[in-house]
């Protein structure tokens, strides 16, 4: 019994304490005001190129624009990769059993009314699989590899993308 009270103390406390301090949620839905949802829906997605930036782009499609394409985009989403492959760990016949795999996306968001670049950076994220010694399962861990690099490159751009909405509409 004592330590329900204690809990319910502690959780009142810092629903008090966190609502003093200006804490607001990056992803906050507000129905009076225009959240960055809709500010993420106006962003086209241009096309990139290889089969891994088709999986990128589709990954940011369904973070950014559920709901399908932009009818009138305000933004462009412009994105560059590079992907290298180096195999880590040789053996003394010359074979490898491991393989890293690194994806550096250039991304630029450009306005289209002003027809300027309003944001720009670059993010990276590594992976790694397994090699052995049945080709088949090589090139499955491979895409399993480049699936979950674009998985994370999008969640990487997402948050960016979603800092620098949020501090463009703080200015405004």
């Amino acid at each position: 019994m004592l330590w329900s009270k204690t809990t319910a103390l502690a959780l009142t406390c810092s629903i008090v304490l966190l609502s003093s301090c200006g804490f607001t949620p990056l992803y906050r839905h507000q129905s009076d005001s225009a959240g960055l949802s809709s500010h993420f829906a106006a962003i086209e997605i241009a096309p990139i190129e290889s089969r891994l930036g088709q999986k990128l782009r589709n990954h940011l499609k369904n973070k950014l624009t559920p709901d399908g394409k932009p009818s009138e985009p305000l933004y462009r989403l412009i994105i560059t990769i590079n992907e290298t492959r180096n195999d880590v760990v040789i053996l003394k016949d010359a074979t490898s059993t491991f393989a890293k795999i690194t994806l550096r996306v250039r991304y630029k968001l450009k306005n289209l009314n002003k027809t300027q670049i309003v944001t720009s950076g670059t993010t990276v994220a590594t992976t790694g699989f397994n090699i052995t010694q049945s080709e088949y399962v090589n090139i499955q861990a491979e895409n399993g590899a480049k699936s979950r690099l674009a998985e994370q490159i999008s969640m990487k751009i997402e948050k960016l993308l979603a800092l620098f909405l949020k501090s463009a509409i703080n200015k405004d």
